[in-house]
């Protein structure tokens, strides 16, 4: 599966761990990740899979609680789009006019997406 792999869905995957998504690294055709509500998940197996995936372009990740907004930061900057993102992160969202200026382009979601 992992030369083909596109798109994953583990949405509300609770029990899914950081050592689980380590998997995914050897998916070199990974485009498109959901991982919204993987509770267990933290900043450090995102950052894995995105130096590893070339190709992913989206990401997933709403309620995922270990995951910081340093990391969607980080994701921003190297041009990977952010679907749902920005509920239920373990940081606070500061919600000043300059924040939100600078997050604009993560309120640009996709409804629609392969996964």
């Amino acid at each position: 599966f992992k030369d083909n792999l596109e798109c994953l869905n583990i949405d509300k995957c609770y029990k899914v761990t950081d050592a689980s998504l380590n998997l995914l690294v050897h998916c070199s055709k990974l485009r498109i990740l959901k991982i919204t509500s993987c509770w267990r998940v933290n900043d450090m197996s995102v950052r894995r899979i995105v130096d590893a995936c070339k190709e992913l372009k989206q990401v997933a990740m709403d309620d995922c609680r270990s995951i910081t907004k340093t990391l969607m930061f980080d994701l921003n900057e190297k041009g990977i789009l952010l679907l749902e993102a920005g509920k239920g992160t373990s940081e606070k969202w500061d919600q000043s006019e300059n924040y939100l200026k600078r997050m604009f382009h993560f309120r640009n979601m996709l409804a629609n997406y392969c996964c």
